[in-house]
This record gives structure tokens, C-alpha cells and sequence, in this order.
């Protein structure tokens, strides 16, 4: 078995609504005692209940650690009076890893105790139905969140049932568990239901008593007119009058079972998932029953045997004992004491004198003493009766045993008033103790005070040991908490003060509880309202001080010392918090006070008329004055000069109105005495704790010193400036001489080195390298190519010359050596640094002092080299632009799948990035074949929707009948045949774009439907009432024109509006004729595209350019006027491709056959083919746009919308007189 630390034994949790009467918490009281255990109750609350502040209670269910509890057992039917099963699961979540038992509901997984409701209510409604003969059986249920109250109303249900009773549900009302519900039920069914009943069963003890007191006010007679049961056996039901028929649950047992699995779970042993205890039925008179007692009073019969009266008690002994103790409760009494009995009533029938009487008076006396219940030996005596009545007929010794028995009766009954009454007047005088301390508790302001009361009276209640804490932080309970009071049964405990505060879920500081002893402890919440205070632990003593008042005032469960410490604690902390606050407020006063009196500055206050209401002593010096008393209710004209104190009223009434400050305004003021002062001054509004403006308050400093300080300032930067003045003249002067040297000096500077340059030219004589080979090596070299090669001319006489240039120029030069012609060779020398030079060498056969030789004159190339080198750079990369630029051409003319370069085909390309930027609806207008929804397909894939769905319409193919089924969509059963659902085109395009084909074919009445869409955004599927929300854009398209159709009435202007916020006007392929090659190129492209994926490769005989086409073919085709446009062209040309059939294709464009020459219209005929009439066209424009231009390039390019470069290649090809061409 599990134990925390040097704890000797576990520690189990209660969780319940409290624990004064409360039965489950008795039951668990008694098996922690039986097994030796520790128990601790949280009294905490039903989760989210609703009623008043309860659920504040709920806190505690945060202070559970499984380093302080072994286990938990949970009253679920309390907890759960709100909630469902699952919210309860949740709950039990938070404790993961705990053993935990549920009582009353059943969990999932958590081992449970559980009653049999289904008996308990199937037992009272069928004594209602088979005893009395009740029909109609009205029900108060309990919360429908509760599982135990559901599960006692389904068996209301199912009793009915089994006795084929029809449900009514009129007869059922609602109910909370508590009283009022009660008497709530009884005027719902009788006042506005006004249904008839002769029954009525609650789901509780408490409603089923309230219901009875309010039919019992009305003059209904219970049970004369209508039978009442409850269920629960609560212990007002039999004090109730009459006494209220229930069903004895065994609450006490459900205690004592969740204690015992949660030992054997602690212990490692499986235990059963469900324990199910019966339910007993208690009758009562409520329901029409004679009392229980007056029942088993009466002489019935016992099967003894007749024996003579001397041998009746020694052979019927064991049988008269079975029967008195089956009349008892168990547990009640010691079997020994009926042996007792039994005997002293032979012996005096036997003629001993007060025998029985004094052995039943000492049975009384030790049953009272431990507080059981004697109305239960009623019926042991009448089990004596029964026995022994029969052998006593026709004897003498009847009367006597009558009237032993009727005096036992009498005295039985004179102890039980006794105890009761004494009961009564215990817990009477409980409540006044407890009245009494409520009292004393609320008469004391402070908390150290308290804790002194509570440490010396809760003792004298029977309360051994107490432990009370306060949180650190309410507004976070479970973090940590300070302990206020400790004492136990040695008296008070005290704790270090850093050992004081403890983490929440500890309960106590370490050590505080006893660990050689066993404990019960109940933890109560401290709270005011909504405010969280801390919590305390009480140990319950000997004396049950709570369960005495409980069960007096009928009000289980509730601690009445909760309500009057937390009182008390919120009195004494708020007076506290009022002598805190007051401290500070005197605190911040004397800062305030001594502030103003110190601060240099003049601060002044004045409420809405501009009176001064209070000023410090700077403010009062100001004005000659020595206490600032003199200055209250006075205003500025009293101080000031008229106009200026009118300005200063007029600055504080806009304050005032307006509420904004006057921040750091110089202020020049002229006292009474003629004195001027300059001041900076601030002004705010003045407040009150409701933020309403009450007056001004400022502060004023004096800079009158200032002031005159920066005029004095002033002053002196005038006379500074005029300084700097004389000073920058004079420097000028010395600067104009410095020149006039300078100029001199470089004057001189640079003639000393022209003169050195033209001494070196002399020197070198030519600036290229000069070299002498001889005999294979260098006989001569100058300066010059000494610097080339970047060695000492001295040096150039001992080094090979051949290892100074490459291999390739080494064998060039050995070449001119042997010819000894004169040659020219290009070679790259290489430096000592690494460097290389590219030289020209020239080689020259000499006679250098007689002797043959070689003279090598050496050019430097190397930046011309580079040049060249850059120069083809630049040709490689030009020639590469110029493929780009083919390239970016032929895109240009191209946008996604739409093809031409016409300026109406560029407007649309701008249209329509503008259109997909803006995600706006477009209405496409232009003729059949046109491209319209090719336009439409574009736009989605350049649009951010391109990766949505694109759902094209046509209009023309929805019935108006089948409009709304079409685009809405229709939920299942619609319509007939609408066996599920189906979306709709808006449901389908969600996100996306739907195109509308020939959308003007819509009928107005369909056009105003989707009007509605368009402007809300909304629709509503056919045979559903929950509308939809329609994320789609609209593109429209249409080959009549707009305006028109909406003057005939056809397309509704709104309708227009909304979907052509932007109209794109495509032009037929009449009106762009010079888009024809790009056409022509495109579709070929395609139709090439296609023949090579069926055939595997392309057909040789297939063009692939438009320029392949024949001239009359593509004369034929610049003709026509294309009345079906682009798709008509690409029908032509396909046919012409598939047949090669000229003459068909030429008769159906109108054209000639192909055996006649084609002529122009003067009717000459051509006699160049298409692509020599293009650049002849274009020859001539250039022409004439150079005459316009004056033959200026740049003005030319303009005028033809061509790039210059274009434009110089143009020149170049055509072979234009470029000298005549400006730049």
C-alpha cells in the first residue's frame, strides 16, 4: 500500500457538497476509523451550479496533490447535479493517475458504487399502482445535466410501463433536487397545466416534502386526496407530518464500500468495476399506509410450538431470538442483550417482580447512550408478542405478559421523547454557542484578533484541531497560501514566519499535522461572493458539534463556521485594506504637502470661476505674500493688471470647456507695482475621481533671469557676427595672395616637367622596345623594353630572350631568325610579376658591328588586345541579346494562349492584367469565335484564383425552370426525385471563378436572381432555408452588344453594372489584320504539335511556317473578311492542311483558283509572293518616315514605334544613304 514520506498510513480525499449529516461522509468516517486511515473532505460544490456563490467552493478540487492523497472517492450524484457524465470524466482527468472511486454515478474505467434506482422507484410507483390503486402518477424530476436524476426518471418511465400505464408527459415536472423545486412543481401541473392526479412521486426526499407543504396550503389532504413518495430516506422524511413514504438507499454503505475498494486498489488488488447496493422501501403514511409501528404491534402468528408455559422460553429460545433480531436493524444492539431480555421475561412470568422491566430500561439506556435508534425495539417487542401471545391464551399469565409488554411500550416511549428532546435542546443550545461566536467573530475589526477567538472558542464546539490559511494571491489560489492560525489538542501551534507561507495544494505547512495518530479532517472554502479568501481544516472531535445542528435544522451538508469565518475574515481584511489605504493616502498627503512647499516652481490650484483654492509658498512669495492662506478664494485681477488677468481667466475657462492643457507657454506679466516678469507656464484641467473637470490647476516658473539672459546673449552674438565680419574680410585678402603664389609655383612646376618628359623622349628616342639579337643573345636593348619585360636593362643582357615570350611566339621567332625576312609576329610576353603583355614584334635582319644580327622592334598591344577582346565580348553578347530580344518580341506578342501584337490586342493585355489584379468582375463583349472564353481562361490562370476551380457556363443551355436547381444546387428531397444532395455551379466555383457564356441569353427573371448573389455575396440551396455564402468571381461573356440589349429590355441594367465592372471590347479579326502571321505561325505551331504526337514525327510535306504557305493561299486569307474571326481562320486553315485542296479553300474565301495569276484590284497581276510585299511595305514606311523626320533617327524610331536599334538594322538592309541619316 502506498505512503507519502514517513506518513504511517494513507491518506484518502472526499469530495462532496459537506459533510454535517452528510450520510456517505459517516459511512466514510466509519471505515477510516475500522481500517486505520487518514480521510480529508473537500467540501466543495456541484460543478457549474448556478445557485448563488456555490460554486466558489470549487476551488478546493484545486488543491489536491498526489504527494499529500492516496486516493480519492468522489459523491458523483452531487458533483454532477449540472453536468453530464462527460463533464464529469473530464473532471476526473485533472487527477490522472490517482486511484479514484465514484459514488453513485457510474464512470467508465472508474471503479463505482453504485444504488439500485431502477429497484428503488420500480418498488415505489408499484406500491403506489398495486397497493392503492394510483393511476396517475405525477413525477418531479431532478436537473436533466444530473445522470442520478435521469436514471430515476427513466425508471419512472419503465415502472409505468411494466404496469401498462400510459406516460403523460404533463405529468412530469422539472425539479432542481432542492426544496423550492417542490412546491414550484405543484403550481406548474395545478395552475397551468391543470392536470388531474392521484399520485405524485419526487426524484427526492426534499422536493417530495416541499410539494406536500404546498398541496397541504392549498387544502389538499395527503393522502386522503393525493399520495406522496420521495426517495433517499432523509431523516425529515419520518419527522414529516404525515411521515413521507421514500426508499432507503444505504447512503452510509456507499461511504463505507469507496473507502474499502480504494484500500484494496491502494493495496494492488483488482476490484469489481460497478458494486450495485439494494434499495429498501420505507412506508410511511404519506402514501396511504397505517403506521409501521401500529402494523407490528398486532398479534400475528409465530410457529412455536405449544409447549406448557415452563418449557415455552427453553424450547422456543432460539426461535423467539431469530425473530426479535430479524425485527432489528443491524448493528444496533449486542446479541447478548436480547438473550437478556428474553430471560428476565420468563423469570417474571415465572413470578420474579421487575425483572424485565429493568432489563429492557438498561437495553434503552445503553442504546441511547451511543446515540442509536430505539424505535426499532417496537418491533423486537412485538416479535416477542407474536411468539409468545399464542401459548399464553386461556392462561392467566396472558394479563400479565400484556401488561409487562404495554409498560415496555410506555417506557420505550418516554426515552424516545427523552432523546429527542434532548437532541433538541442540544443542538439548540448549539446554535445559540454558534450564534453567539458569529457574533463575537463579527464584533472583532481585526484579523490577529480573530485568530485569537477562533483559537479558544472553536475547541469549546467540539472542533479539536484547526487550521486556517489565506491565499498569497487570490486571483491564483492554488499557488501559495499563508497560514494565519495552527492549534491542535495541545493548544496553539507556532510557526516559524518563513515557514508560514507553504504552495496551496500542501493544505498545511510540512510537519504541521499529526503523524503518530490518525485524523479526520474536513477543508472548508473561505470565500465572500465572488471573492476567493483562503481555506480552513477542521478536525472533526467526539462531540459532533455540526452534525447535532444539522440534524436539527434539517439542512445537511452546509458548515455554518464557513459563512461566519469568511464574514468575518472579508470585515477584517477590508478594514485592513481601509487602514492600509488610509496610511497611504497620509502617506502620499505628506509627500504632496512636502513637495509643495519645497519645490521652487509656483503650483497653484482654482476651481471653475478661477479662485484659487490652494497654492504653495513659491506661488505666495511670488506676490509679496508669506502664507498661502492669503491667497484662497482670490482670483488673478487681484494680482494682475486687468488685460492681462482677462487673458489668464480666458486661457483657464478654455481649459476648462475643453478639457486640453496649455503646455510650456512663455508668459510676460506686468505685476501691480509695474514690475516685469517673464514666467513659463502649464496649465491643465483638474479633475475629480469621476474624471469630471472641477477647476485648473499650474505650475509657473520664473525665467525672468533667463529671458534677460538670452537678450544679453543677443547682443553679444550681433557683436560677435560683426567681427567675423572684418576677420572673414581679412582673410579673404591673404587668401587671394596664397593664390597668386600657387599659381605661380604649378606655373613653374609644370614647365620644369614638360621639360624633363621631352629629355626622356630624346633619351629613348622611340617609345617602343628596342632589341638586338645576336649570336643568340641580347647585344642591345632599350629602356623601354626593359620596362615591358620588367627586368634592368642590365639584366636583359643575361637572360634567354626566348624564355620571355610564350612557346607559340618562340617558334614564330625562330622562323624569322632562319628566313632572315623581315616579319611581323604578335606574341605574349610574360613578366616576373606574373603579368602578361601582349607585344607586336617586328624583325629586321642587321649588320650590328660587323657581325650579323637581328633587329626586334617591340610594340606594346596589349590595350588594343583587350579591346578586341571586349569588342568580341560585346559581338557574342549583342548576338545573344539579339536572340533574346527575338525571343522577348515573340512573347510580347503572345499573352498565355491569346496571340497578336495589334494595338487592340495590347490594350486588352493591359485590360486584363489590371482585371486579375483587381479581382473585380469582367464582362467579355465581342463576336462569335472571337476568343472570349479563351480570354476568360486566361484571366483565371494570371488571377490569384488560378489555383481554384474554373467552371464555365453557357447560359443558353439552362431552362429558367432548371436556373436555381443548376446554380444553387438542392438539398435531398427537394423535389421529386432529389434522392440526395447536390451541389450547385455556385458550390462547385467556390473560391474560384465561374465563367457565364452568352450570358445574355439569362432572362431578366434569372438575371435578378443572380443579381442577388452578386450584390450579397449569398444564396440558398432549392429545399433548404440555411443560406450559403458564394466566394466566386464572374466573368461574363456575350457577342451582342450591352447597350443594346438593354434597351430591348433583355439585360437588366443592374445586372450590367454588376458583372462589367471592367468590359473588355474584343475586336473581330477583320479590324486586326496584321495579326494574321502571328495567327497563322501560332495555329501551325499547334496543328504541327499535334500531327507530330500521332504520327511520332512531323510529315515532311507539312508547313511550318506561314511564309510556306502559297501566295495565293495567303493572299486569299489577307482578303477575307472573317465573319467567324480567329475560329473560322483556324477551321480554313486546318481544312487546307488535312486536303490540300487550293481551289476549294480559294472558292470558299471568295478568291480565285489557283491556275489563274492573282491580280490587284486595277487588275494587274502580282508578281511577288506575301513576304516580298511586306518588306517592300515596310521599306516604303521607313522612307517616308525618314522625309517626315528630316531623316533623324531618334524622331524616326518614334514615329514608327520601333527601337533604335531595330530601326539602324533596318537602315542597314534596306541599304538607305546613312549619310544623309543624322544621329
Amino acid at each position: 500500500m502506498r505512503r507519502h514520506g514517513d506518513h504511517p498510513r494513507p491518506t484518502i480525499g472526499v469530495f462532496s457538497y459537506g459533510f454535517s449529516g452528510n450520510f456517505l461522509w459517516a459511512g466514510a468516517t466509519a471505515a477510516a476509523r475500522q481500517h486505520d486511515v487518514n480521510l480529508i473532505g473537500f467540501a466543495g460544490g456541484s460543478l457549474h451550479s448556478p445557485r448563488g456563490f456555490e460554486a466558489q467552493a470549487n476551488v478546493l478540487f484545486d488543491l489536491i496533490d498526489p504527494q499529500q492523497i492516496d486516493g480519492l472517492l468522489l459523491d458523483s450524484g452531487i458533483l454532477s447535479h449540472y453536468v453530464g457524465t462527460n463533464t464529469l470524466h473530464e473532471f476526473c482527468g485533472r487527477y490522472a493517475g490517482m486511484p479514484i472511486v465514484s459514488s453513485e454515478v457510474a464512470l467508465k474505467g472508474i471503479p463505482s458504487v453504485l444504488l439500485d434506482f431502477y429497484q428503488g422507484i420500480r418498488d415505489l410507483i408499484g406500491h403506489l399502482i398495486t397497493a392503492h390503486g394510483c393511476r396517475r402518477v405525477a413525477f418531479i424530476r431532478g436537473p436533466q445535466e444530473s445522470q442520478t436524476a435521469e436514471e430515476r426518471y427513466h425508471a419512472y418511465r419503465k415502472a409505468l410501463a411494466e404496469y401498462d400505464i400510459p406516460f403523460d408527459p404533463d405529468l412530469v415536472a422539472p425539479g432542481t433536487f432542492f426544496a423550492p423545486s417542490g412546491a414550484e412543481a405543484i403550481r406548474l401541473l395545478l395552475d397551468e397545466r391543470r392536470v388531474a392526479f392521484d399520485a405524485i412521486a419526487a426524484a427526492n426526499d426534499w422536493m417530495a416534502l416541499d410539494a406536500m407543504q404546498a398541496m397541504q396550503a392549498r387544502g389538499i389532504r395527503v393522502p386522503a386526496d393525493v399520495a406522496v413518495v420521495g426517495f433517499d430516506d432523509q431523516k425529515e422524511a419520518g419527522v414529516a407530518v404525515p411521515p413521507l413514504t421514500t426508499v432507503q438507499l444505504g447512503a452510509e454503505q456507499r461511504g463505507y464500500r469507496g473507502i474499502e475498494l480504494l484500500l484494496a486498489r491502494l493495496a494492488g488488488e483488482e476490484v469489481a468495476e460497478q458494486v450495485i447496493l439494494p434499495a429498501q422501501l420505507v412506508l410511511h403514511q404519506s402514501c396511504g399506509c397505517p403506521s409501521a409501528i401500529v402494523v407490528q404491534a398486532a398479534a400475528g402468528e409465530c410457529a412455536v410450538s405449544s409447549s406448557p408455559v415452563a418449557d415455552l422460553f427453553t424450547i422456543n429460545r432460539e426461535t423467539i431470538l431469530t425473530k426479535m433480531n430479524a425485527a432489528l436493524p443491524v448493528e444496533m444492539y449486542d446479541p447478548a442483550w436480547l438473550a437478556e431480555l428474553l430471560e428476565s421475561f420468563s423469570a417474571e412470568l415465572g413470578g420474579e417482580t421487575e425483572r424485565f422491566l429493568r432489563a429492557f430500561k438498561a437495553i434503552v439506556q445503553r442504546v441511547g447512550a451511543n446515540d442509536g435508534d430505539l424505535s426499532g425495539w417496537h418491533d423486537a417487542l412485538s416479535a416477542l408478542r407474536r411468539c409468545v401471545r399464542p401459548a399464553l391464551e386461556q392462561t392467566p399469565l396472558l394479563a400479565r405478559a400484556e401488561d409487562l409488554w404495554q409498560q415496555a411500550r410506555t417506557l420505550l416511549g418516554e426515552a424516545i421523547e427523552q432523546a429527542r428532546t434532548s437532541q433538541m435542546m442540544q443542538a439548540g443550545q448549539q446554535i445559540m454557542t454558534l450564534q453567539a461566536l458569529g457574533q463575537t467573530l463579527l464584533s472583532v475589526l481585526d484579523v490577529s484578533e480573530l485568530m485569537d477567538i477562533l483559537a479558544q472558542k472553536l475547541p469549546q464546539v467540539g472542533i479539536p484541531s484547526c487550521y486556517l490559511s489565506l491565499y498569497a494571491d487570490p486571483e491564483h489560489p492554488a499557488a501559495t497560501s499563508h497560514l494565519i492560525l495552527a492549534y491542535d489538542e495541545t493548544g496553539r501551534i507556532q510557526v516559524a514566519p518563513d515557514a508560514q507561507y507553504f504552495p496551496s495544494r500542501q493544505l498545511v505547512p510540512a510537519g504541521i499535522l499529526p503523524h503518530r495518530r490518525r485524523y479526520t479532517l474536513t477543508v472548508e472554502a473561505l470565500y465572500f461572493r465572488e471573492r476567493q479568501l483562503g481555506f480552513a481544516l477542521f478536525e472533526e472531535g467526539a462531540d459532533n458539534f455540526l452534525s447535532g445542528i444539522s440534524q436539527f435544522t434539517g439542512i445537511p451538508g452546509e458548515n455554518p463556521l464557513r459563512g461566519q469565518i469568511s464574514s468575518a475574515l472579508q470585515a477584517d481584511l477590508l478594514v485592513q485594506q481601509v487602514q492600509e489605504h488610509a496610511a497611504e493616502l497620509a502617506r502620499e498627503k505628506y509627500v504632496t504637502d512636502t513637495f509643495l512647499e519645497t519645490v521652487p516652481d509656483q503650483i497653484y490650484f482654482k476651481d471653475c470661476q478661477s479662485r484659487i483654492t490652494r497654492a504653495n509658498n513659491a506661488h505666495a512669495l511670488r506676490f509679496g505674500l508669506t502664507n498661502p492662506r492669503e491667497e484662497l478664494g482670490k482670483t488673478d485681477f487681484d494680482f494682475f493688471q486687468a488685460d492681462v488677468a482677462h487673458v489668464q481667466y480666458a486661457e483657464e475657462q478654455a481649459i476648462i470647456q475643453t478639457g486640453q492643457a496649455m503646455i510650456n507657454k512663455e508668459v510676460a506679466e506686468t505685476s501691480l507695482d509695474g514690475q516685469e516678469r517673464w514666467s513659463l507656464v502649464t496649465k491643465m484641467p483638474l479633475r475629480d475621481e469621476r474624471g469630471e473637470i472641477i477647476g485648473t490647476f499650474g505650475i509657473s516658473r520664473d525665467i525672468t533671469a533667463l529671458k534677460f539672459a538670452e537678450q544679453e546673449l543677443v547682443q553679444y552674438r550681433d557683436h560677435l557676427s560683426e567681427l567675423v565680419k572684418e576677420r572673414t574680410a581679412d582673410l579673404s585678402r591673404s587668401n587671394a595672395r596664397l593664390h597668386a603664389e600657387i599659381v605661380d609655383r604649378e606655373r613653374m612646376e609644370q614647365a620644369l616637367r614638360s621639360s624633363e618628359q621631352q629629355y626622356r623622349l630624346l633619351a629613348e628616342n622611340v617609345p617602343d622596345g628596342i632589341v638586338i639579337v645576336q649570336n643568340g643573345g641580347v647585344a642591345f636593348s632599350n629602356a623601354a623594353f626593359g620596362n615591358m619585360a620588367g627586368y634592368a636593362p642590365e639584366r636583359l643582357t643575361e637572360i634567354d630572350l626566348m624564355q620571355v615570350f610564350h612557346a607559340p611566339a618562340r617558334q614564330m621567332l625562330h622562323a624569322c631568325f632562319e628566313q632572315k625576312e623581315p616579319a611581323s609576329v604578335q606574341a605574349e610576353l610574360l613578366r616576373p610579376d606574373g603579368r602578361a603583355l601582349w607585344t607586336e614584334i617586328e624583325c629586321a635582319a642587321i649588320v650590328w658591328n660587323g657581325q650579323p644580327a637581328f633587329l626586334l622592334t617591340i610594340h606594346n598591344i596589349t590595350e588594343r588586345k583587350l579591346r578586341e577582346q571586349q569588342l568580341e565580348e560585346e559581338r557574342a553578347r549583342l548576338q545573344q541579346e539579339n536572340l533574346n530580344l527575338k525571343s522577348t518580341i515573340k512573347e510580347r506578342y503572345r499573352f498565355g494562349e491569346l496571340v497578336g501584337k495589334s494595338p487592340a490586342m495590347q490594350r486588352i493585355y493591359e485590360l486584363m492584367l489590371s482585371a486579375a489584379s483587381s479581382d473585380v468582375n469582367v464582362l467579355i463583349v465581342g463576336e462569335s469565335g472571337t476568343g472570349k472564353e479563351l480570354i476568360a481562361r486566361t484571366l483565371h490562370q494570371i488571377s490569384p484564383r488560378k489555383t481554384k476551380p474554373f467552371v464555365a457556363v453557357n447560359c443558353a443551355s439552362i431552362p429558367e425552370t432548371l436556373f436555381e436547381r443548376e446554380f444553387f444546387g438542392h438539398r435531398k428531397g427537394a423535389f421529386t426525385g432529389a434522392d440526395k444532395d447536390t451541389p450547385g455551379l455556385f458550390d462547385r466555383a467556390h473560391q474560384g471563378i465561374m465563367f457565364l457564356d452568352e450570358v445574355t441569353e439569362l432572362t431578366p427573371g434569372t438575371q435578378a436572381k443572380l443579381l442577388r448573389v452578386l450584390q450579397d455575396g449569398s444564396y440558398t440551396p432549392l429545399g433548404s432555408n440555411i443560406p450559403r455564402q458564394a466566394d466566386v468571381l464572374m466573368l461574363a461573356a456575350t457577342n451582342k452588344p450591352p447597350q443594346e440589349e438593354i434597351a430591348q429590355g433583355r439585360l437588366r441594367k443592374d445586372f450590367f453594372y454588376r458583372i462589367g465592372v471592367i468590359e473588355l471590347a474584343v475586336p473581330p479579326l477583320r479590324e486586326r489584320k496584321d495579326d494574321l502571321p502571328l495567327l497563322l505561325e501560332y495555329l501551325l505551331e499547334q496543328y504541327c504539335q499535334k500531327q507530330a504526337q500521332i504520327h511520332g514525327k512531323l510529315p515532311a510535306d507539312l508547313p511550318t511556317d506561314h511564309t510556306q504557305l502559297p501566295g495565293e493561299l495567303a493572299q486569299a486569307l489577307y482578303a477575307y473578311d472573317w465573319p467567324g474571326n480567329v475560329r473560322e481562320l483556324q477551321n480554313v486553315l486546318q481544312r487546307y492542311l488535312v486536303t490540300r485542296d487550293l481551289a476549294t479553300i480559294l472558292h470558299t474565301l471568295g478568291s480565285f483558283t489557283p491556275s489563274v495569276s492573282p491580280v490587284n484590284a486595277q487588275g494587274r497581276a502580282f508578281d511577288v509572293t506575301l513576304p516580298k510585299a511586306i518588306e517592300a511595305l515596310e521599306k516604303q514606311m521607313i522612307a517616308e518616315a525618314l522625309a517626315t523626320s528630316g531623316y533623324h533617327i531618334g524622331k524616326t524610331s518614334e514615329l514608327l514605334d520601333m527601337p533604335r536599334r531595330t530601326l539602324q538594322n533596318k537602315l542597314k538592309k534596306y541599304a538607305f544613304t546613312l549619310k544623309r541619316v543624322l544621329s
